[in-house]
C-alpha cells in the first residue's frame, strides 16, 4: 500500500523473477490527483446597515453549499449582526474546498443621517456654538476648529482620510465624545501652535471619550511651534488606530506639555461606534492593511517628555506592537500597564 499522494504521481514496481538470467519485471502506474477547486467569494456591498441586504457570489467550482443551506452560487443575506458566511464548492471531479467571508453590520451611527456635515472648512464659519451636545456630526474633509469649543457626548463620523485640525491658540474639549470611521481609516486630530486639546468625561458622566480608526489618533509636530500645543489626555480610549498619539520635533528643555491619565490604548477591540474588531484599511497613499496598532505613544525627536502621571489613574496599553516608543527622545514613563505587546 502507499500513502495517498497530494499531486499526480507516477509509481514504479520492480519484481525479481526466480531465475538467475531473468531480468526483473518492471511496470509503472500513474495516480492522477484531481485539483482542488479554488473558491472565491465576493460581497456586494461588504458592509450594510441593519435591515440592509448584501449579495454573496461564489465562483471556482461547479456546485455550492452555503452555511445558510442555500445551494446556488449567488445568495442574498440580511444579517442583523456582523456574520461570517461559509461556502463549500464541489468541482466536476467531486473535489471540494471551502472559503468564508465576513459581512459587517454597521452600528446605527454609520447609518443615521448626521445633524451637521462638514466637508472642508472651519468650525466657526459654520456655527457659533461654543458648547455642542450629543449630536451626530459627519466630517468628510478637513475640519479646522478655529474657535474655543467643548463637545459633550458629541459623535463624529469621520470619512476616509478626513482630518480635524485644532487651530493655533484654540482650545477644544472632547468630553465623553466619540470619533470613529465606518469603512476606512481617517487621518486623526492634529494640534497646532499654542493650541490645547483636552479629553475627559463629561460632567456627571462615567462615559469615557473614544477615538477609533485613525492613522494617527492625536498628532503634534512642534518644529514650527513657538509655543508647544498642550495635550491633556484623560480617560480616552484609543482603539484600532495605526498610532495612538504621536509627538515629534520638540527641542524644549522643559517637558513637553503632554499629560495622559487613566487612558486606554488598544489594538483589536471593537466599540459601540466603530464596526469590526480589526484595523480598517488606510487609503492615503495606500491602500495599506495594518496588521495591528504599531505604537500606543510615539515620541520622535522629543527632548523631554512624560507619558503617564504620578497622581492620576494608570494608563493601559494592550494588544499593540509597541506600547511607548521613543526615537531619539527622552521621556519619563510613569504608572502605565503593558499587556499583550507583540513587538518583534
Amino acid at each position: 500500500s502507499i500513502n495517498c499522494p497530494s499531486v499526480t504521481t507516477t509509481y514504479t514496481c520492480s519484481v525479481d523473477l526466480p531465475c538467475s538470467n531473468c531480468a526483473p519485471f518492471i511496470n509503472t502506474i500513474t495516480v492522477w490527483v484531481a485539483p482542488t477547486p479554488v473558491i472565491t467569494i465576493v460581497a456586494s456591498p461588504t458592509s450594510i446597515c441593519v435591515g440592509g441586504t448584501t449579495t454573496l457570489t461564489a465562483s471556482g467550482a461547479s456546485t455550492y453549499t452555503w452555511s445558510t443551506g442555500a445551494t446556488t452560487s449567488t445568495i442574498s443575506v440580511s444579517p442583523t449582526v456582523t456574520t461570517i458566511y461559509t461556502v463549500t464548492g464541489t468541482s466536476t471531479l467531486n473535489c471540494t474546498a471551502t472559503n468564508t467571508i465576513m459581512v459587517t453590520v454597521n452600528s446605527s451611527y454609520c447609518c443615521q443621517n448626521p445633524v451637521k456635515t462638514f466637508t472642508t472648512g472651519t468650525w466657526s464659519s459654520q456655527t457659533a456654538s461654543t458648547t455642542v451636545g450629543a449630536i451626530l456630526i459627519s466630517v468628510t474633509g478637513v475640519l479646522t476648529i478655529n474657535s474655543n469649543v467643548t463637545f459633550n457626548h458629541t459623535i463624529f463620523r469621520m470619512a476616509p482620510n478626513a482630518k480635524i485640525i485644532v487651530d493655533a491658540g484654540k482650545t477644544v474639549n472632547l468630553n465623553s465624545a466619540h470619533l470613529f470611521s465606518c469603512d476606512y481609516m481617517w487621518e486623526g486630530i492634529e494640534v497646532s501652535n499654542s493650541s490645547t486639546l483636552n479629553t475627559n468625561r463629561a460632567t456627571f458622566s462615567n462615559i469615557n471619550p473614544t477615538l477609533d480608526d485613525a492613522n494617527v489618533g492625536i498628532y503634534s509636530n512642534a518644529s514650527s511651534m513657538t509655543t508647544a500645543a498642550v495635550l491633556s489626555i484623560n480617560y480616552l480610549e484609543l482603539s484600532k488606530n495605526h498610532i495612538g498619539v504621536k509627538v515629534e520635533n520638540y527641542a524644549g528643555t522643559s517637558a513637553y506639555p503632554f499629560t495622559m491619565k487613566a487612558a486606554t490604548v488598544q489594538g483589536d477591540v471593537g466599540t459601540t461606534y466603530s464596526p469590526g474588531t480589526i484595523l480598517k484599511t488606510y487609503l492615503n497613499p495606500g491602500p495599506v492593511n495594518y496588521a495591528s496598532t504599531e505604537y500606543g505613544v510615539f515620541l520622535q525627536d522629543v527632548n523631554a517628555g512624560v507619558v503617564g502621571s504620578s497622581n492620576g489613574g494608570r494608563n493601559t496599553f494592550k494588544s499593540l506592537q509597541n506600547g511607548v516608543f521613543l526615537l531619539r527622545s527622552n521621556a519619563h514613563v510613569l504608572r502605565n500597564d503593558f499587556l499583550d505587546l507583540n513587538s518583534n
